[in-house]
């Protein structure tokens, strides 16, 4: 199956919750940083990550910690998470087959990982890859992404499910430690990694099934791995770090990954530049508060990115050839409160 690169430059968000979770795991942050060379302050705050900082996170992880159950640990550690979008959206399937169809489709937009699925016969074959060339992927987040298939599993159908056999790459060790958790056959220096569970399994229905969540969701996870131009990538970027300043070039070029610079080309060869993005942007979310009474024209100078009202209602004047108040009541609806202004 087939799924584009995560947007952004090809780079995946990561949250402030991860610091979070290795801290509960008495994982030794600083010493995993530094070893893989990424940043001191990676989990303090929002932030974004290419492929082979992600690879090499987890390359440290198992440099840094003398734990072979580590990644089985850690899919124990974030079931439930409340941030996981993707396991939420999992649970609301109608069956378990549907819910991992939606992990391979999706996995993507969270993950550096590849998620495979083949049907044949009565087994159903899920294999793990990098989504790098020619890249294993450490161990521990092998262990970590088949431990959370069967955590999601038996989570959402409330049995026990059970693999018919796990296939690891790596050289043999550990074997009754594996076996004693997936509780079924384990191979070493398989041609792949590779999770196999029964049909029987994965037609389960789900209990935790919910239709109108899994339209809602899944809606939003196909809007980040649809197709998009580096303009609308950058817009998007804007729409999320616009609140209350007013985001650099060289802001968004280094949370994309690229150079000012190439920012700048890219952005040229789309037949835009970044003060046009910018302003479209505000000019769109203006409109969008606007709509909304809830909001004063204060709170909306602020989301979009202005100190001054004075400066939103200039802006806003050249955009629509009327002030925001006058807009806002010509859009507004019958019968609703008057807006904040």
């Amino acid at each position: 199956m087939e799924v584009p690169h995560p947007t952004f430059g090809q780079r995946i968000h990561i949250s402030p919750v991860i610091a979070q979770r290795m801290a509960t795991m008495n994982v030794p942050t600083a010493a995993v940083l530094r070893y893989a060379n990424l940043p001191p302050d990676m989990f303090t705050s929002s932030t974004t990550m290419s492929a082979a900082q992600w690879l090499a996170l987890w390359q440290a992880l198992g440099a840094c910690i003398d734990d072979p159950e580590f990644g089985l640990k850690a899919a124990q550690a974030l079931a439930g998470e409340p941030q996981d979008v993707l396991t939420i959206t999992a649970l609301a399937a109608a069956t378990l087959h549907a819910a991992l169809v939606k992990v391979a489709k999706y996995k993507r937009v969270f993950a550096f990982e590849d998620l495979t699925m083949v049907n044949a016969g009565d087994t159903c074959t899920l294999r793990v890859d990098a989504t790098l060339p020619d890249t294993a992927l450490p161990h521990f987040l092998v262990d970590l992404t088949f431990a959370h298939l069967i955590e999601l599993g038996r989570r959402g159908t409330g049995a026990e499910i059970i693999p018919l056999a796990v296939r690891l790459r790596r050289p043999e060790a550990h074997r009754g430690l594996y076996e004693q958790f997936f509780r079924c056959p384990v191979d070493f220096e398989a041609h792949f990694d590779e999770l196999v569970l029964s049909e029987h399994d994965t037609r389960r229905p789900l209990v935790t099934s919910n239709a109108v969540l899994n339209s809602y969701l899944e809606q939003g996870l196909e809007n980040e791995i649809s197709p998009r131009s580096f303009r609308d990538e950058v817009a998007a970027l804007l729409k999320v770090r616009i609140a209350g300043k007013c985001p650099t070039a060289l802001q968004v070029a280094r949370e994309m990954g690229v150079s000012a610079r190439t920012l700048r080309r890219r952005l040229q060869d789309n037949d835009s530049s970044f003060q046009d993005v910018l302003m479209a942007v505000r000019h769109d979310l203006a409109r969008t508060y606007l709509r909304e009474p809830a909001f004063g024209l204060k709170e909306i100078s602020f989301l979009v990115g202005f100190e001054e009202v004075s400066s939103f209602q200039r802006a806003f004047r050249d955009w629509e050839g009327c002030p925001p108040g006058a807009w806002r009541e010509a859009v507004r609806p019958p019968n609703r409160s008057a807006p904040l202004l």
